[in-house]
């Protein structure tokens, strides 16, 4: 009876540490799947604001390029009329 109740018991001691082994795989599992759908969605937030911000600066330079080249054609034609009213 000792030896059945010993091997019944060293039966239960064994498949509880199986399943907390496989508990642990699926724990370290888990873990490892969240920590790459953060750095995931990390990465792809820097990509998003790297975009907007490279859209802005692209926006800013082309009206900063307009502007000049619209203030000079304005002081090109305000001096064709200068010239052509004192004429």
């Amino acid at each position: 009876m000792l030896l059945k109740s010993r091997r019944i018991k060293e039966k239960y001691d064994n498949s509880n540490s199986n399943s907390s082994g496989n508990n642990n795989n699926i724990k370290k599992k888990i873990v490892v799947v969240i920590v790459i759908l953060v750095v995931v969605t990390i990465i792809l937030v820097v990509i998003i604001i790297t975009i907007i911000l490279v859209d802005i600066i692209i926006k800013i330079i082309i009206k900063i390029i307009i502007n000049k080249y619209f203030l000079n054609y304005k002081q090109q034609q305000q001096q064709q009329e200068y010239v052509c009213g004192n004429k």
